[in-house]
């Protein structure tokens, strides 16, 4: 596509595309991080421009399409060059400014929700991040996927325009984090022997079947990812391991109707189930009838 034909009503439709496109994304969920993408946008400027310092509340990544883009991050210039095949990787919460030195200059970003639930792995790929001074190199690849991103967004509307845009915009995150970080988010083949990790399962699920966050729990017990461990349970007791955990729940629930005097409310929370309505559903698709029918009939 020729970028110099670009209009700012062009930007306008495209962003709206992009904006509904980036709607409908699934989060990107890996051993320590689950990943939205909040945001994906071109800018136009019309005229040079100079952002003076600022900040953004997500991590965002930027790349160039019509003429160079030079940031600023923590007192060094690093300049994206028209659709070269690199990236500007800011960190949410770090000071920056943008400039360009030539009218109508046209950039891209993808702004990039981090959750992390280890704090020491989140200071590690920052950490890593300076190390790179911020830039990112992008293989062939992942360049086409993005140039695909781009010519889609300003191309003919069809019925599946969003959902192509949300998937190929999805896999260049992917493709970019797994590309410049791999001892982060490319996740290593387990080695704890499956029949140990079954013990620590086993282990929590006796010690631990009510705790609101027992699946975390036992994530932290074993080391490994969540995804290893359901398919490691899968294996033994041929059901997820979260169906398994509401079935013992329940099976819990329905002893404490029949044997105490505490509320259905009291035996639900005890039991893990913080929501009375979901509960309730639970229970019901188990037993064919509500906690307090069962109760009656006990």
């Amino acid at each position: 596509m020729d970028w110099y034909d670009i209009k700012e009503s062009d930007v306008l439709r495209s962003n709206q595309r992009l904006q509904e496109a980036c709607s409908r994304m699934a989060p990107i969920v890996t051993k320590d991080f689950t990943i939205y993408i909040r945001l994906a946008h071109f800018t136009l400027d019309a005229q040079p421009v100079n952002v003076r310092p600022h900040i953004h509340s997500f991590f965002e990544i930027g790349f160039a399409n019509r003429e160079s883009n030079i940031y600023e991050l923590e007192g060094a210039e690093h300049e994206i060059k028209s659709s070269s095949m690199q990236a500007i990787a800011i960190p949410a919460e770090l000071s920056h400014l943008r400039r360009t030195e030539k009218p109508g200059a046209i950039c891209f970003a993808i702004v990039v929700d981090f959750q992390c639930a280890s704090r020491q792995t989140m200071q590690r790929f920052i950490q890593e991040l300076r190390n790179k001074d911020f830039v990112l190199k992008l293989n062939e690849q992942t360049f086409a996927l993005l140039e695909e991103i781009w010519a889609l967004s300003f191309s003919q509307y069809t019925p599946l325009l969003y959902n192509t845009l949300s998937l190929k915009t999805t896999l260049v995150l992917i493709d970019i984090l797994k590309n410049s970080f791999p001892d982060i988010f490319i996740e290593k083949q387990e080695t704890v022997p499956a029949g140990e990790l079954l013990s620590i399962i086993e282990q929590q699920l006796e010690n631990s079947l009510c705790e609101e966050n027992i699946i975390d729990i036992i994530q932290r017990k074993c080391g490994v990812s969540k995804r290893h461990i359901n398919r490691i349970f899968v294996k033994k007791y041929n059901m997820p391991l979260r169906q398994y955990i509401i079935g013992e729940r329940l099976r819990l629930a329905s002893k404490l109707l029949l044997n105490s005097n505490s509320s259905v409310k009291i035996i639900a929370l005890n039991c893990g189930f913080w929501n009375m309505s979901y509960f309730n559903r639970q229970f019901k698709k188990a037993f064919n009838m509500t906690p307090v029918e069962y109760r009656q009939r006990g």
